[in-house]
């Protein structure tokens, strides 16, 4: 990067000269404890040394002290480097505020954010005022910058021009373009995001893929094009395909692709050796995780599982500091503890376990036992216009009825959490609407347009055995999706999230069995991370009673409306069939 995070003038590169030399008294001194040395794979009896902000010296020599020195005996403890998460999305439910405070709780230090729902929802002012405040945290934000949304939507698609991608490439905190949902579109020639990535790679800027499955031949294209890393890898050999074409490896752990021990195991069998030059190339992710995953913690999750997988703990800790430090040309920042980094240490009882007692960034000791030590500055929300949703329309029942005539309906089969089959179907009608009263395993489904232009009705196969109604307002799309048995409830749910301002809400019985309000535009909870994962988990238990077996239902709910994933989607134009590339059943307009 051109210029260093925090800043560094003359009087402070003279200070950390004249502190290395024992010329000049530390700010802090860090004594008795152990450190990994990331770059070469040592746990070294040392001390650290700091002036200011950053680390000044490493070693067994004490430094000059005075009065004003701060002495941190770290006896029996060990000192590794902040944790990187390469590739978090700060808006799954919680907001960028609430998981970067839990974020450096466990440990993280640094996160490069997507920009997705903030860029949909933010004006270029708003929008540059939320990175000045995520930059001015003690957890270090750093930015993507997206070339296309997760829907087609008209509406959507025009807020990705090249001139907006232009202006955020230029600012220091946004490092990279992508992630390339819509990379089909790309490699057909699509003229805007060519143009993108051609931006892109001019400023310097890494770009993120986004290939599940992918063969070597599109993989050779995508690195072509300029992909630097990926974090779609779903096997072993899909890993080393990324990494024998120059890519890196991000290895993915979420709430919907769990999938670290498979591929850490899958390397290891194949005779992977975690400390070869090719290993310098890989990376870990939470990758957007929902708030139950998070239970477990953030990276530092993350490093416990490689470890447990076969992973050299040595090997596991660079995959989560060194690593991306170097793939973002931050290692003459962070991303070990050296001199002239920034203090950014986690104070650790045994590498065996990476969950921290406590967090230094820039430092300055932030957190300790899970806690931070100091309130953070709040996001000025308002200033932001992330307000509760405002709407004057109401659902009417009747918009939900799926009128249909032919002798198949194309039903909505989930595979899994995410991918859902065309499955045909013979459905009993009643007055011309399909009916599946008594059919356990069916559900209606609806997208309803946000301003209530429009509603995609569907049947889905697979969500629950049983399910009264289920809104919520956090969708891909941004409309709001509405899934269950019993017509009058499912009106009623949206409409109580119109009154709340968005959110989600079961109901049984005619009554609110769980709600969530979602006050930042209907998309973000403003609780805290704790207690968002304790609300989270209860809502995943209650579907669980009510027959849902997949991994993570808020994933299905935000993704139905998505489409980058096979097959069927619901759209503002209808259920569309993204193998086939056509539309099977159109949306209709509303009478409001």
């Amino acid at each position: 990067m051109a210029k260093p995070i925090r800043p560094l003038d003359q009087a402070k590169v003279r200070g950390l000269i004249e502190v290395s030399q024992g010329k000049r008294p530390a700010t802090a001194w860090i004594r008795n404890g152990r450190v990994l040395n990331v770059y070469t794979g040592e746990l070294e009896q040392a001390g650290v040394v700091l002036f200011e902000d950053r680390v000044a010296y490493v070693g067994g020599k004490a430094p000059l002290v005075d009065s004003a020195t701060a002495e941190i005996d770290a006896s029996g403890l060990i000192l590794v480097p902040g944790y990187i998460e390469p590739h978090a999305h700060p808006f799954q439910i919680s907001n960028v505020q609430t998981f970067s405070e839990f974020s450096l709780c466990m440990g993280t230090t640094t996160q490069v954010n997507d920009n997705l729902v903030y860029f949909l929802n933010l004006g270029q002012k708003e929008f540059s005022y939320l990175l000045d405040y995520s930059c001015s945290l003690p957890i270090k934000n750093f930015w993507w910058a997206r070339l296309d949304p997760q829907s087609t939507q008209p509406d959507m698609m025009a807020k990705f021009t090249t001139e907006r991608l232009i202006e955020l490439l230029q600012h220091d905190r946004v490092l990279q373009a992508g992630e390339l949902t819509s990379w089909p579109e790309l490699l057909a020639g699509d003229e805007g995001m060519i143009r993108g990535i051609s931006e892109a790679r001019n400023a310097g800027k890494k770009i993120e893929g986004h290939n599940p499955g992918a063969s070597s031949n599109t993989l050779n294209a995508m690195a072509a094009l300029g992909v630097t890393a990926c974090h779609e890898a779903i096997n072993a050999e899909e890993v080393m395909r990324r990494l024998r074409l120059g890519m890196y490896a991000t290895l993915r752990h979420s709430s919907i692709r769990p999938d670290i021990p498979d591929l850490v195991s899958g390397l290891a069998a194949m005779g992977f050796d975690f400390n070869s030059t090719a290993a310098a190339r890989l990376m870990m992710t939470t990758d957007g995780s929902m708030p139950p995953l998070h239970r477990n913690g953030c990276v530092d999750y993350l490093i416990q599982l490689a470890m447990e997988n076969g992973v050299p703990a040595e090997a596991a800790y660079r995959m989560a500091t060194l690593n991306p430090a170097v793939y973002y040309g931050l290692d003459q920042e962070i991303g070990g503890i050296a001199p002239g980094r920034l203090a950014d240490l986690v104070f650790l009882e045994d590498l065996s376990k990476p969950r921290p007692l406590k967090v230094m960034a820039d430092g300055r000791m932030v957190a300790e036992n899970g806690k931070l030590l100091e309130k953070w500055p709040e996001v000025d929300w308002e200033q932001l216009q992330l307000l509760p949703m405002d709407k004057a329309w109401r659902l009417k029942r009747e918009w939900l009825d799926l009128e249909w005539s032919a002798p198949t309906v194309p039903v909505l089969e989930m595979l899994n959490a995410v991918i859902i089959r065309n499955a045909e179907e013979a459905l009993d009608l009643r007055d011309g609407l399909i009916d599946i009263e008594g059919k356990a395993g069916y559900c209606y489904v609806s997208l309803i347009d946000q301003n209530g232009g429009w509603i995609t009705n569907g049947i889905i196969k697979g969500f629950a055995q049983h399910l009264e109604a289920l809104a919520t307002t956090n969708t891909a799309s941004q409309d709001i999706l509405v899934i269950g048995q019993c017509k009058e409830s499912m009106a009623q749910a949206v409409n109580d999230l119109l009154n709340r301002g968005g959110g989600v809400v079961l109901k049984d019985n005619k009554e609110d069995l769980f709600r969530l309000d979602l006050s930042l535009g209907g998309k973000m909870s403003r609780l805290g991370m704790e207690e968002l994962i304790r609300e989270t988990e209860c809502l995943v238990e209650l579907l669980k009673v009510r027959g849902h077996k997949h991994i993570d239902p808020f994933y299905t709910l935000f993704f139905l409306s998505a489409t980058h994933l096979p097959d069927l989607r619901l759209t503002a134009q209808g259920i569309f069939s993204l193998k086939e590339k056509r539309l099977l059943y159109s949306s209709k307009v509303t009478l409001q």
